[in-house]
């Protein structure tokens, strides 16, 4: 019983050590995630950099241009790139060879949800910001994932190479706010 309560005791020290150090990573604007936004991709020199991957970044720019310019919906949007036959983010990282796993996809065809454009459209990383600290592990126990409040978040300006500018990001924020989509009782 001693020997299980010391065992206990280094695990839990150990546990403390390591989320201090990536709290720290984080603050610095360091990327600590086991995955990058679908339009970087992780340098190969520092693997706390984050690059540019130039085909994901141009449907990026595309998406932002739709929801803009030709005002297609979220919905819209999805439909759109699953007509063009654009592989989405979790087929492109498969098919970059990364050992993906997305607990939600069943199938080994992944399509463009609105859920996806929507978190494409609201990311501030496109900006160049690190945005992290979203989920947090309950304990070193417990390993289930807690989504942590948006003042909570850890967001550092300025660590990547911008997809989008902030124009064009405060643009989409402000038609996102103001285009609602009206039942057929009009309530």
């Amino acid at each position: 019983p001693i020997t299980n309560v010391v065992n206990d005791n280094y695990c839990k020290e150990v546990s403390i050590k390591i989320r201090d150090v990536l709290a720290y990573k984080k603050s610095k604007g360091l990327f600590s995630a086991a995955y990058c936004p679908y339009d970087y991709k992780k340098s190969l020199e520092d693997k706390n950099k984050l690059l540019i991957d130039e085909p994901a970044a141009e449907i990026v720019r595309q998406i932002y241009s739709w929801y803009l310019n030709e005002e297609l919906s979220t919905c819209g949007i999805a439909r759109k790139l699953n007509e063009l036959k654009i592989p989405s983010p979790t087929k492109y990282r498969w098919l970059k060879g990364e050992k993906y796993k997305n607990p939600q996809c069943k199938n080994l065809n992944p399509l463009w949800t609105t859920t996806v454009v929507t978190t494409i459209l609201d990311n501030k990383a496109y900006l160049g910001y690190a945005v992290q600290g979203k989920q947090k592990i309950k304990s070193y126990k417990i390993h289930k994932q807690i989504r942590v409040p948006e003042e909570e978040w850890i967001v550092v300006p300025d660590c990547f190479d911008p997809i989008i500018t902030q124009d064009v990001f405060d643009a989409v924020q402000n038609i996102k706010k103001t285009r609602t989509r009206i039942s057929k009782s009009g309530v």
